[in-house]
């Protein structure tokens, strides 16, 4: 079920959320009165609006596990900066009351039911979503992040070459030391075990090395086909759309990896100008998912892009099966191999140019 656009009532929570957030925060405060001195009033407002844009997108195309996903992220990092376990279900109590008084006696209901079911995770401790933590690492992937974490870059360096002289192949390369560190860098940001500035350092390690990476991808055989990729306007998490269009590449397709924060206009008249034969789009938060969903409505509403076949990707998908066609797209991967395989089912292609690992 595709909605096209908020009703009344929802955009309202979107377009009010600092207002509200703000109420929530008071009533917490006066609901239970050591709230106050538990946290700083600002950063919990902060947090309080962030997630109600959450819960407005999760509500858009009817969806729990969406902002059920969020909140227990949220819970973890709150928990690894000793924020007192109880002060997020206080919080989203309040919260409860807040939009029951200030949305319609339609969208009140709703927003209180996935409130609480986020609550009730809360308290049955699950997990926070799926792939914030990678799968078992290898002893070369544990290598690479600790010579990341330890700022070598240089060194960092020397291991990729090392494991590509030893039959790695770049597909392993980036599945399996990448992505697998890049995973584990957001685990450790989230349990307060590192800063954004080590976070960004260490993604900016990984891009340029993928960087010096480029001759080898560029000497695969041609198959004749255009990828374009691009993220939604303000997402600024590039990286791994940028390890899906090099599979791409490898795979022999012209790829035009567009990148963060790409006005959907722009995209799309780039699309029709290079006559591409395939799109994808990416996002890291939840909030994004409209303009994912404006993005593709863009594409479709333009005649010379309508028909082009495209593909979504992005922690929002991944923590919701299914919501990739509440968007519209054609089709989702959850990382490069999910998508080149997704893509060559659309296209109706034979086997890739490489063994996928």
């Amino acid at each position: 079920m595709v909605i096209p656009q908020a009703d009344t009532a929802r955009d309202t929570l979107y377009s009010r959320r600092t207002q509200l957030a703000e109420q929530v925060w008071q009533l917490q405060c006066a609901m239970f009165p050591a709230s106050r001195w538990q946290v700083q009033p600002a950063l919990c407002v902060a947090d309080t609006e962030a997630y109600l844009g959450h819960l407005y997108e999760a509500m858009l195309v009817f969806d729990k596990s969406l902002f059920t996903a969020h909140i227990c992220w949220l819970h973890r990092v709150l928990q690894a900066r000793a924020v007192p376990s109880d002060h997020l279900l206080q919080n989203l109590q309040a919260a409860k009351t807040v939009l029951r008084q200030q949305l319609t006696e339609t969208a009140g209901p709703l927003a209180e039911l996935y409130l609480t079911a986020a609550c009730h995770a809360i308290e049955q401790g699950v997990a926070e979503g799926p792939l914030l933590a990678p799968a078992e690492q290898g002893s070369a992937a544990a290598q690479y992040l600790q010579l990341l974490l330890a700022g070598q870059r240089q060194a960092a360096y020397q291991l990729v070459q090392q494991l590509l002289a030893s039959r790695w192949t770049l597909q392993e390369v980036y599945l399996h030391i990448f992505q697998a560190s890049q995973y584990r860098i957001g685990q450790l940001w989230q349990e307060n075990e590192l800063s954004v500035a080590q976070e960004h350092y260490c993604t900016a390690v990984t891009q340029s090395i993928m960087g010096s990476l480029l001759p080898s991808l560029f000497g695969a055989p041609r198959c004749g086909l255009k990828l374009l990729a691009c993220c939604t306007t303000g997402e600024l998490h590039e990286l791994g759309l940028r390890m899906v269009t090099d599979f791409f590449e490898l795979d022999g397709f012209d790829t035009y990896f567009v990148g963060a924060n790409t006005a959907a206009g722009t995209a799309v008249q780039m699309a029709a100008d290079l006559q591409v034969d395939l799109i994808a789009i990416s996002t890291t938060m939840t909030p994004q998912v409209s303009l994912v969903r404006q993005a593709i409505a863009h594409f479709r509403q333009t005649s010379a892009t309508a028909s082009i076949p495209i593909l979504v990707g992005g922690y929002p998908f991944k923590a919701s099966p299914g919501l990739w066609k509440q968007v519209g797209a054609d089709g989702f991967g959850n990382d490069a191999q999910e998508a080149l395989l997704a893509a060559h089912m659309l296209l109706k292609l034979p086997g890739t140019n490489f063994p996928l690992p």
